[in-house]
Protein backbone atom coordinates (compact mmCIF):
# COMPACT_ATOMS: atom_id res chain seq x y z
CA UNK A 1 0.00 0.00 0.00
CA UNK A 2 1.29 3.89 -0.81
CA UNK A 3 2.47 5.39 2.02
CA UNK A 4 0.84 8.93 2.83
CA UNK A 5 3.02 12.01 2.86
CA UNK A 6 2.41 15.33 4.15
CA UNK A 7 4.61 18.69 3.42
CA UNK A 8 5.78 18.63 6.73
CA UNK A 9 7.45 15.46 6.63
CA UNK A 10 8.45 12.25 4.77
CA UNK A 11 7.15 9.89 8.09
CA UNK A 12 3.83 9.36 9.34
CA UNK A 13 4.13 12.66 11.50
CA UNK A 14 0.66 13.38 13.31
CA UNK A 15 -0.02 16.61 11.44
CA UNK A 16 -1.69 17.59 15.22
CA UNK A 17 1.59 17.55 16.88
CA UNK A 18 3.38 20.26 14.37
CA UNK A 19 3.70 23.20 16.02
CA UNK A 20 3.16 26.47 13.89
CA UNK A 21 1.62 29.66 14.95
CA UNK A 22 -0.86 30.05 11.77
CA UNK A 23 -4.33 29.11 11.39
CA UNK A 24 -4.76 25.64 9.60
CA UNK A 25 -6.63 25.05 6.72
CA UNK A 26 -7.53 21.78 5.66
CA UNK A 27 -7.72 20.90 1.73
CA UNK A 28 -9.24 17.26 0.90
CA UNK A 29 -7.98 15.91 -2.43
CA UNK A 30 -10.52 13.46 -3.48
CA UNK A 31 -10.16 10.07 -5.33
CA UNK A 32 -10.06 10.40 -9.10
CA UNK A 33 -10.62 6.56 -10.06
CA UNK A 34 -9.22 4.80 -13.16
CA UNK A 35 -7.59 7.30 -14.42
CA UNK A 36 -5.29 7.61 -11.22
CA UNK A 37 -5.30 4.09 -10.50
CA UNK A 38 -3.45 3.07 -13.85
CA UNK A 39 -0.88 5.81 -13.47
CA UNK A 40 2.54 5.35 -12.05
CA UNK A 41 1.61 8.02 -9.61
CA UNK A 42 -1.32 10.23 -9.21
CA UNK A 43 -1.30 13.87 -10.85
CA UNK A 44 -0.65 16.63 -8.73
CA UNK A 45 -4.11 17.97 -7.07
CA UNK A 46 -3.27 21.49 -9.22
CA UNK A 47 -6.85 22.54 -8.72
CA UNK A 48 -6.59 22.49 -4.48
CA UNK A 49 -2.96 24.08 -4.73
CA UNK A 50 -4.20 26.79 -7.14
CA UNK A 51 -7.11 27.59 -4.57
CA UNK A 52 -4.55 28.18 -1.86
CA UNK A 53 -2.66 30.88 -3.81
CA UNK A 54 -2.97 33.53 -1.73
CA UNK A 55 -3.65 32.21 1.40
CA UNK A 56 0.28 30.68 1.96
CA UNK A 57 1.63 33.59 3.77
CA UNK A 58 -0.81 33.71 6.45
CA UNK A 59 -2.43 30.47 7.24
CA UNK A 60 -0.63 26.93 7.45
CA UNK A 61 -2.42 24.64 4.27
CA UNK A 62 -2.53 20.43 5.09
CA UNK A 63 -3.75 18.72 1.57
CA UNK A 64 -4.82 14.92 2.90
CA UNK A 65 -5.05 13.15 -0.50
CA UNK A 66 -7.40 10.27 -0.66
CA UNK A 67 -5.32 8.74 -3.09
CA UNK A 68 -2.20 7.87 -1.43
CA UNK A 69 -3.33 5.99 1.54
CA UNK A 70 -6.21 4.20 2.54
CA UNK A 71 -6.22 5.64 6.36
CA UNK A 72 -7.05 8.93 4.77
CA UNK A 73 -9.87 9.28 7.47
CA UNK A 74 -7.18 9.23 10.35
CA UNK A 75 -4.90 11.87 8.10
CA UNK A 76 -8.07 13.85 8.23
CA UNK A 77 -9.23 13.69 12.15
CA UNK A 78 -5.42 14.11 13.30
CA UNK A 79 -5.52 17.45 11.65
CA UNK A 80 -9.07 18.19 12.88
CA UNK A 81 -8.09 18.19 16.12
CA UNK A 82 -6.07 21.00 15.29
CA UNK A 83 -9.52 22.99 14.95
CA UNK A 84 -8.76 24.00 11.07
CA UNK A 85 -10.51 27.43 10.06
CA UNK A 86 -12.33 25.53 7.42
CA UNK A 87 -11.68 22.54 5.21
CA UNK A 88 -11.96 22.76 1.25
CA UNK A 89 -12.10 20.13 -1.14
CA UNK A 90 -13.10 19.92 -5.14
CA UNK A 91 -15.06 17.75 -7.68
CA UNK A 92 -15.51 17.37 -11.37
CA UNK A 93 -19.08 15.47 -12.09
CA UNK A 94 -18.57 11.66 -11.80
CA UNK A 95 -16.88 9.50 -8.60
CA UNK A 96 -15.37 12.24 -6.74
CA UNK A 97 -18.51 13.88 -5.78
CA UNK A 98 -18.56 10.53 -3.75
CA UNK A 99 -15.39 10.39 -2.47
CA UNK A 100 -15.50 13.91 -1.86
CA UNK A 101 -18.59 13.55 0.47
CA UNK A 102 -17.23 10.69 2.03
CA UNK A 103 -14.38 13.51 3.52
CA UNK A 104 -17.30 15.86 4.79
CA UNK A 105 -18.78 13.01 6.70
CA UNK A 106 -15.94 12.38 8.13
CA UNK A 107 -15.31 16.05 9.07
CA UNK A 108 -19.51 16.46 10.08
CA UNK A 109 -19.38 13.36 12.74
CA UNK A 110 -15.86 14.83 14.10
CA UNK A 111 -17.03 18.59 14.75
CA UNK A 112 -19.88 19.29 12.59
CA UNK A 113 -19.21 23.21 13.40
CA UNK A 114 -15.94 23.23 11.25
CA UNK A 115 -16.80 24.90 8.59
CA UNK A 116 -16.58 22.62 4.87
CA UNK A 117 -16.20 24.37 1.38
CA UNK A 118 -17.11 22.65 -1.80
CA UNK A 119 -15.31 23.86 -5.13
CA UNK A 120 -14.38 22.61 -8.92
CA UNK A 121 -16.34 22.65 -11.84
CA UNK A 122 -18.92 20.37 -10.76
CA UNK A 123 -20.47 22.83 -8.18
CA UNK A 124 -19.59 25.89 -10.32
CA UNK A 125 -22.06 24.69 -12.94
CA UNK A 126 -24.95 23.13 -10.50
CA UNK A 127 -24.20 25.70 -7.36
CA UNK A 128 -28.07 25.18 -6.10
CA UNK A 129 -27.77 21.27 -5.94
CA UNK A 130 -24.85 21.30 -4.53
CA UNK A 131 -24.90 24.11 -1.30
CA UNK A 132 -28.12 22.10 -0.52
CA UNK A 133 -26.04 19.25 0.67
CA UNK A 134 -26.07 19.28 4.72
CA UNK A 135 -22.34 18.37 4.64
CA UNK A 136 -21.47 21.78 2.58
CA UNK A 137 -21.37 24.67 4.16
CA UNK A 138 -20.28 26.81 1.53
CA UNK A 139 -19.42 26.65 -2.20
CA UNK A 140 -17.32 28.55 -4.66
CA UNK A 141 -18.13 29.26 -8.31
CA UNK A 142 -15.58 30.60 -10.43
CA UNK A 143 -12.09 30.89 -10.05
CA UNK A 144 -10.89 30.63 -6.52
CA UNK A 145 -7.83 32.48 -6.05
CA UNK A 146 -9.64 35.63 -4.40
CA UNK A 147 -12.89 33.69 -3.65
CA UNK A 148 -11.37 31.77 -1.52
CA UNK A 149 -9.03 33.66 0.13
CA UNK A 150 -11.73 36.13 0.82
CA UNK A 151 -13.96 33.42 2.63
CA UNK A 152 -11.16 32.21 4.80
CA UNK A 153 -10.12 35.30 5.91
CA UNK A 154 -13.89 35.90 6.82
CA UNK A 155 -14.44 32.79 8.52
CA UNK A 156 -11.49 32.97 10.55
CA UNK A 157 -12.59 36.29 11.61
CA UNK A 158 -15.78 35.77 12.37
CA UNK A 159 -17.11 37.73 9.42
CA UNK A 160 -20.44 36.94 7.59
CA UNK A 161 -18.51 35.63 4.37
CA UNK A 162 -22.33 36.46 2.49
CA UNK A 163 -20.82 39.69 0.74
CA UNK A 164 -18.20 37.70 -1.18
CA UNK A 165 -18.91 37.26 -5.11
CA UNK A 166 -18.69 34.17 -5.90
CA UNK A 167 -19.63 32.29 -2.94
CA UNK A 168 -22.83 30.37 -1.83
CA UNK A 169 -24.07 30.15 1.29
CA UNK A 170 -26.95 28.49 2.84
CA UNK A 171 -29.12 31.40 2.13
CA UNK A 172 -27.89 31.33 -1.95
CA UNK A 173 -25.26 33.88 -2.95
CA UNK A 174 -25.08 37.63 -3.59
CA UNK A 175 -26.47 39.10 -6.96
CA UNK A 176 -22.59 40.30 -7.88
CA UNK A 177 -21.36 37.32 -10.53
CA UNK A 178 -18.27 35.63 -9.42
CA UNK A 179 -15.06 37.33 -11.08
CA UNK A 180 -12.77 35.84 -13.96
CA UNK A 181 -9.21 36.22 -12.28
CA UNK A 182 -6.70 37.83 -14.50
CA UNK A 183 -3.70 34.96 -13.78
CA UNK A 184 -0.59 37.68 -14.38
CA UNK A 185 -1.92 39.11 -11.64
CA UNK A 186 -1.53 35.86 -8.95
CA UNK A 187 1.41 34.45 -7.38
CA UNK A 188 2.55 31.25 -8.73
CA UNK A 189 0.51 28.29 -7.16
CA UNK A 190 2.05 27.24 -4.39
CA UNK A 191 3.41 23.90 -5.32
CA UNK A 192 5.77 23.54 -2.40
CA UNK A 193 2.46 22.42 0.11
CA UNK A 194 2.54 18.93 -1.12
CA UNK A 195 5.39 16.37 -2.27
CA UNK A 196 5.87 16.94 -5.19
CA UNK A 197 7.82 13.98 -5.98
CA UNK A 198 4.23 11.81 -5.15
CA UNK A 199 2.67 13.74 -8.27
CA UNK A 200 4.81 12.84 -11.34
CA UNK A 201 3.34 10.04 -13.47
CA UNK A 202 5.03 8.90 -16.60
CA UNK A 203 4.40 10.51 -19.42
CA UNK A 204 6.32 8.43 -22.51
CA UNK A 205 8.32 7.25 -20.00
CA UNK A 206 8.70 10.25 -18.28
CA UNK A 207 8.15 11.85 -14.48
CA UNK A 208 6.03 14.68 -15.57
CA UNK A 209 4.39 17.62 -14.14
CA UNK A 210 0.51 19.44 -14.72
CA UNK A 211 1.34 23.28 -15.86
CA UNK A 212 -1.34 25.70 -16.36
CA UNK A 213 -0.37 28.33 -19.00
CA UNK A 214 -4.08 29.56 -19.45
CA UNK A 215 -7.84 29.19 -18.68
CA UNK A 216 -11.33 29.17 -20.65
CA UNK A 217 -11.97 28.75 -23.58
CA UNK A 218 -13.20 31.08 -26.57
CA UNK A 219 -15.65 28.67 -28.56
CA UNK A 220 -19.23 27.62 -27.53
CA UNK A 221 -19.39 24.05 -28.12
CA UNK A 222 -22.91 23.28 -27.14
CA UNK A 223 -22.38 19.87 -25.24
CA UNK A 224 -19.29 22.15 -23.08
CA UNK A 225 -19.73 23.51 -19.74
CA UNK A 226 -16.45 25.97 -20.35
CA UNK A 227 -19.19 28.39 -22.19
CA UNK A 228 -20.73 28.56 -18.84
CA UNK A 229 -18.17 29.06 -16.48
CA UNK A 230 -15.74 31.13 -18.08
CA UNK A 231 -17.91 33.27 -20.55
CA UNK A 232 -16.11 32.10 -24.14
CA UNK A 233 -12.95 34.23 -22.13
CA UNK A 234 -10.11 32.91 -22.56
CA UNK A 235 -7.10 33.89 -20.12
CA UNK A 236 -3.63 33.11 -20.53
CA UNK A 237 0.01 34.15 -18.49
CA UNK A 238 2.17 36.08 -20.82
CA UNK A 239 4.87 34.13 -22.25
CA UNK A 240 7.51 36.05 -19.09
CA UNK A 241 5.13 33.92 -16.22
CA UNK A 242 4.67 30.67 -18.35
CA UNK A 243 8.61 30.38 -18.55
CA UNK A 244 9.19 31.53 -15.56
CA UNK A 245 6.93 29.08 -13.79
CA UNK A 246 8.71 26.02 -16.01
CA UNK A 247 11.63 27.43 -14.37
CA UNK A 248 10.80 27.71 -10.90
CA UNK A 249 9.30 24.15 -11.13
CA UNK A 250 12.69 22.97 -12.87
CA UNK A 251 14.84 24.52 -10.00
CA UNK A 252 12.86 23.47 -7.55
CA UNK A 253 11.67 19.93 -8.52
CA UNK A 254 14.27 18.99 -11.05
CA UNK A 255 11.44 19.13 -13.27
CA UNK A 256 12.27 18.21 -17.27
CA UNK A 257 8.96 17.29 -18.74
CA UNK A 258 5.52 19.13 -18.24
CA UNK A 259 1.85 18.31 -19.05
CA UNK A 260 -0.27 21.72 -20.40
CA UNK A 261 -3.46 21.36 -18.86
CA UNK A 262 -4.89 24.24 -20.84
CA UNK A 263 -8.24 24.12 -22.51
CA UNK A 264 -6.69 25.30 -25.80
CA UNK A 265 -2.99 26.35 -25.55
CA UNK A 266 -2.97 27.52 -28.91
CA UNK A 267 -5.61 30.66 -29.36
CA UNK A 268 -2.95 32.90 -29.59
CA UNK A 269 -0.13 31.57 -32.08
CA UNK A 270 2.36 34.07 -31.91
CA UNK A 271 1.97 33.67 -27.50
CA UNK A 272 2.35 30.19 -28.41
CA UNK A 273 5.43 30.51 -30.89
CA UNK A 274 7.76 32.27 -27.78
CA UNK A 275 6.99 29.92 -25.08
CA UNK A 276 7.92 26.80 -27.48
CA UNK A 277 10.80 28.62 -28.28
CA UNK A 278 11.48 28.85 -24.14
CA UNK A 279 10.91 25.06 -23.83
CA UNK A 280 13.11 24.18 -26.70
CA UNK A 281 16.30 26.47 -25.35
CA UNK A 282 15.25 24.64 -22.01
CA UNK A 283 15.29 20.96 -23.30
CA UNK A 284 12.13 20.51 -21.90
CA UNK A 285 9.58 17.74 -22.88
CA UNK A 286 6.31 18.38 -23.25
CA UNK A 287 2.67 17.97 -24.32
CA UNK A 288 -0.84 19.85 -24.45
CA UNK A 289 -4.05 18.13 -22.92
CA UNK A 290 -6.06 20.61 -25.43
CA UNK A 291 -6.53 22.08 -28.64
CA UNK A 292 -8.61 22.05 -31.84
CA UNK A 293 -8.76 21.31 -35.51
CA UNK A 294 -9.31 24.74 -36.00
CA UNK A 295 -5.98 25.92 -34.41
CA UNK A 296 -3.84 23.24 -35.78
CA UNK A 297 -5.13 24.11 -38.93
CA UNK A 298 -3.39 27.37 -38.24
CA UNK A 299 0.24 25.95 -37.76
CA UNK A 300 2.37 25.82 -41.20
CA UNK A 301 5.59 23.75 -41.53
CA UNK A 302 8.09 26.32 -39.44
CA UNK A 303 5.65 26.07 -36.95
CA UNK A 304 4.95 22.18 -36.64
CA UNK A 305 8.78 21.72 -37.36
CA UNK A 306 9.07 24.11 -34.20
CA UNK A 307 7.00 22.09 -32.45
CA UNK A 308 8.69 18.95 -32.87
CA UNK A 309 12.19 20.26 -32.30
CA UNK A 310 11.61 21.84 -28.74
CA UNK A 311 10.09 19.02 -27.69
CA UNK A 312 6.74 18.27 -28.27
CA UNK A 313 5.35 14.65 -27.71
CA UNK A 314 1.51 15.12 -27.99
CA UNK A 315 -1.54 17.10 -29.21
CA UNK A 316 -4.60 16.07 -27.59
CA UNK A 317 -7.30 17.37 -30.16
CA UNK A 318 -11.04 17.31 -29.62
CA UNK A 319 -13.01 16.12 -32.70
CA UNK A 320 -15.86 14.16 -30.78
CA UNK A 321 -17.88 13.36 -33.81
CA UNK A 322 -17.34 12.28 -37.23
CA UNK A 323 -20.64 13.19 -38.43
CA UNK A 324 -19.98 16.75 -40.11
CA UNK A 325 -23.83 17.56 -39.66
CA UNK A 326 -24.03 16.85 -36.13
CA UNK A 327 -21.02 18.60 -35.55
CA UNK A 328 -22.49 21.53 -37.33
CA UNK A 329 -26.11 21.44 -34.90
CA UNK A 330 -23.17 21.61 -32.03
CA UNK A 331 -21.64 24.64 -33.08
CA UNK A 332 -18.28 22.88 -33.97
CA UNK A 333 -18.18 22.91 -37.75
CA UNK A 334 -15.46 21.06 -38.94
CA UNK A 335 -15.12 18.55 -41.46
CA UNK A 336 -13.17 15.00 -41.59
CA UNK A 337 -10.87 16.52 -44.26
CA UNK A 338 -9.97 19.17 -42.03
CA UNK A 339 -9.39 16.10 -39.34
CA UNK A 340 -7.22 13.87 -41.69
CA UNK A 341 -5.22 16.70 -42.73
CA UNK A 342 -4.19 17.83 -39.14
CA UNK A 343 -3.44 14.10 -38.95
CA UNK A 344 -1.36 13.80 -41.66
CA UNK A 345 0.44 17.51 -40.79
CA UNK A 346 1.57 15.94 -37.24
CA UNK A 347 2.81 12.29 -38.85
CA UNK A 348 4.65 14.67 -41.22
CA UNK A 349 6.70 15.85 -38.02
CA UNK A 350 6.62 12.81 -35.89
CA UNK A 351 4.20 14.56 -33.27
CA UNK A 352 1.55 12.40 -32.10
CA UNK A 353 -1.83 13.32 -32.44
CA UNK A 354 -4.66 12.35 -29.70
CA UNK A 355 -8.00 12.44 -30.60
CA UNK A 356 -11.56 12.55 -28.49
CA UNK A 357 -14.33 11.36 -29.15
CA UNK A 358 -17.78 11.23 -27.89
CA UNK A 359 -20.86 9.11 -29.00
CA UNK A 360 -24.13 8.43 -27.44
CA UNK A 361 -25.31 12.18 -28.08
CA UNK A 362 -29.08 13.00 -28.95
CA UNK A 363 -30.19 13.07 -32.21
CA UNK A 364 -27.20 10.95 -33.04
CA UNK A 365 -28.41 8.34 -35.94
CA UNK A 366 -26.33 5.01 -36.33
CA UNK A 367 -25.46 6.64 -39.36
CA UNK A 368 -23.43 9.12 -37.63
CA UNK A 369 -22.72 6.79 -35.02
CA UNK A 370 -20.75 4.78 -37.85
CA UNK A 371 -19.36 7.69 -39.57
CA UNK A 372 -17.49 8.73 -36.10
CA UNK A 373 -15.65 4.88 -36.17
CA UNK A 374 -15.26 5.13 -40.18
CA UNK A 375 -13.19 8.32 -39.36
CA UNK A 376 -11.34 6.56 -36.40
CA UNK A 377 -10.27 4.10 -38.95
CA UNK A 378 -9.43 6.21 -41.26
CA UNK A 379 -7.01 8.04 -38.74
CA UNK A 380 -5.06 4.79 -38.12
CA UNK A 381 -4.52 3.81 -41.73
CA UNK A 382 -3.21 7.13 -42.07
CA UNK A 383 -1.32 7.54 -39.21
CA UNK A 384 -0.18 4.27 -37.16
CA UNK A 385 0.95 6.44 -34.45
CA UNK A 386 -1.90 8.94 -33.94
CA UNK A 387 -4.64 7.91 -30.28
CA UNK A 388 -7.65 8.19 -29.57
CA UNK A 389 -7.43 9.24 -26.31
CA UNK A 390 -11.32 8.76 -25.86
CA UNK A 391 -14.39 7.44 -27.54
CA UNK A 392 -16.72 8.66 -24.20
CA UNK A 393 -19.88 8.43 -23.89
CA UNK A 394 -22.13 11.22 -23.80
CA UNK A 395 -23.27 12.49 -20.55
CA UNK A 396 -25.63 15.45 -20.28
CA UNK A 397 -24.05 18.44 -18.12
CA UNK A 398 -26.20 21.05 -16.21
CA UNK A 399 -25.82 24.69 -17.44
CA UNK A 400 -24.48 23.45 -21.16
CA UNK A 401 -26.32 24.67 -24.16
CA UNK A 402 -27.49 20.84 -25.43
CA UNK A 403 -28.92 19.84 -22.55
CA UNK A 404 -32.51 21.65 -23.54
CA UNK A 405 -32.62 19.09 -26.16
CA UNK A 406 -31.78 15.75 -24.34
CA UNK A 407 -34.90 17.33 -21.62
CA UNK A 408 -36.76 17.20 -24.35
CA UNK A 409 -35.75 13.83 -25.82
CA UNK A 410 -37.38 12.17 -22.10
CA UNK A 411 -34.26 12.98 -19.96
CA UNK A 412 -34.49 13.94 -16.17
CA UNK A 413 -31.88 15.50 -14.39
CA UNK A 414 -30.18 13.49 -11.55
CA UNK A 415 -32.45 15.11 -7.97
CA UNK A 416 -29.40 14.69 -5.95
CA UNK A 417 -25.37 15.61 -5.65
CA UNK A 418 -25.19 11.73 -4.95
CA UNK A 419 -26.64 10.98 -8.07
CA UNK A 420 -24.37 12.94 -9.88
CA UNK A 421 -21.80 10.46 -8.62
CA UNK A 422 -22.51 8.06 -11.33
CA UNK A 423 -21.69 10.56 -14.21
CA UNK A 424 -18.66 9.78 -16.52
CA UNK A 425 -17.59 8.52 -20.03
CA UNK A 426 -17.68 5.11 -19.32
CA UNK A 427 -21.45 5.50 -17.60
CA UNK A 428 -24.22 5.81 -19.96
CA UNK A 429 -27.32 7.52 -18.11
CA UNK A 430 -29.64 8.87 -21.39
CA UNK A 431 -32.68 7.08 -22.48
CA UNK A 432 -31.88 7.13 -26.11
CA UNK A 433 -29.11 5.24 -25.70
CA UNK A 434 -30.30 2.85 -22.30
CA UNK A 435 -34.00 2.06 -24.65
CA UNK A 436 -32.29 0.75 -27.60
CA UNK A 437 -30.37 -2.61 -26.62
CA UNK A 438 -28.66 -2.31 -29.87
CA UNK A 439 -27.23 1.07 -29.54
CA UNK A 440 -26.17 0.65 -25.64
CA UNK A 441 -24.20 -2.33 -27.22
CA UNK A 442 -22.45 -0.40 -29.64
CA UNK A 443 -21.51 2.72 -27.56
CA UNK A 444 -20.49 0.41 -24.43
CA UNK A 445 -18.35 -1.18 -27.02
CA UNK A 446 -16.89 2.25 -29.06
CA UNK A 447 -16.11 3.19 -25.63
CA UNK A 448 -14.38 0.28 -24.40
CA UNK A 449 -12.27 -1.01 -27.12
CA UNK A 450 -11.04 2.61 -27.25
CA UNK A 451 -8.91 2.01 -24.31
CA UNK A 452 -6.85 -0.84 -26.69
CA UNK A 453 -6.58 0.29 -30.07
CA UNK A 454 -3.58 2.25 -30.00
CA UNK A 455 -0.30 2.10 -27.89
CA UNK A 456 -1.56 4.75 -24.83
CA UNK A 457 -1.85 1.68 -22.50
CA UNK A 458 2.24 0.90 -23.12
CA UNK A 459 2.43 4.93 -22.08
CA UNK A 460 0.79 5.27 -18.62
CA UNK A 461 2.46 3.03 -16.06
CA UNK A 462 -0.07 0.49 -15.85
CA UNK A 463 0.81 -2.74 -13.79
CA UNK A 464 2.39 -5.28 -15.98
CA UNK A 465 -0.70 -8.09 -15.95
CA UNK A 466 -2.98 -5.25 -17.37
CA UNK A 467 -0.67 -4.48 -20.45
CA UNK A 468 0.09 -7.85 -21.03
CA UNK A 469 -3.84 -8.19 -21.46
CA UNK A 470 -4.24 -5.10 -23.06
CA UNK A 471 -2.12 -5.73 -25.84
CA UNK A 472 -3.39 -9.48 -26.57
CA UNK A 473 -6.97 -7.74 -26.54
CA UNK A 474 -5.55 -5.14 -29.08
CA UNK A 475 -6.55 -7.21 -32.61
CA UNK A 476 -9.86 -7.94 -31.06
CA UNK A 477 -10.82 -4.54 -30.65
CA UNK A 478 -9.22 -3.57 -34.01
CA UNK A 479 -11.32 -5.80 -35.06
CA UNK A 480 -14.46 -4.67 -33.30
CA UNK A 481 -13.71 -0.79 -34.93
CA UNK A 482 -13.10 -2.17 -38.74
CA UNK A 483 -16.17 -4.05 -38.48
CA UNK A 484 -18.17 -1.98 -36.41
CA UNK A 485 -19.19 -5.21 -34.90
CA UNK A 486 -20.07 -5.45 -30.98
CA UNK A 487 -22.09 -8.35 -31.01
CA UNK A 488 -21.85 -11.07 -28.48
CA UNK A 489 -19.77 -8.36 -26.25
CA UNK A 490 -19.11 -11.23 -23.74
CA UNK A 491 -15.21 -9.16 -23.33
CA UNK A 492 -16.70 -5.86 -23.47
CA UNK A 493 -18.73 -7.19 -20.24
CA UNK A 494 -15.57 -8.66 -18.71
CA UNK A 495 -13.55 -5.92 -19.56
CA UNK A 496 -15.96 -2.96 -17.58
CA UNK A 497 -16.34 -5.41 -14.73
CA UNK A 498 -12.66 -4.83 -14.12
CA UNK A 499 -12.06 -1.86 -15.03
CA UNK A 500 -15.17 -1.03 -12.33
CA UNK A 501 -12.87 -3.22 -9.82
CA UNK A 502 -10.04 -1.20 -10.68
CA UNK A 503 -11.75 2.34 -10.47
Amino acid sequence: MKETFNKFTDSHIDPATIDTDKPLVVMVQPIVGLLDNVKTEPAIPLSLITACTLLTKDYEILVVDQRLSKTWPNSLRAALRREPVCVGTTAMIGPQIEHALDAFRVVKSFDPTIPTVWGGPQGGIMPEITIAHPDIDFLIQGDAEYTFKNLVDSLARGVDPSWIPGVWTKDGTIDDPYKLVDLNEVPDPPYGIVKVTRYLPKRFGVPTIDVESSRGCPYSCKFCYNPFMHRRRWRALTVERTLSRIDMLVDRFNIDSVWFIDDEFFVDLKRSREIILGLKERFIRWTVQGTTIVNCLRMDDEFLRLLRDSGCRQLNIGVESGSEELLASMNKPITNEQVLEVNEKLRKFRIVPSFYFIVGFPHETEDDFRQTLRLVEKIFDQNPDAKIMNIGCYTPYPSTELLQDCLELGYEMPKTLEEYSYYGVDEINTPWVLNSPKRLKQVRGANFINYFLDNKINEVGVAPWIRIIGNAYRPLAQWRLRNQNFNIPIDITIGNAIKRKLG
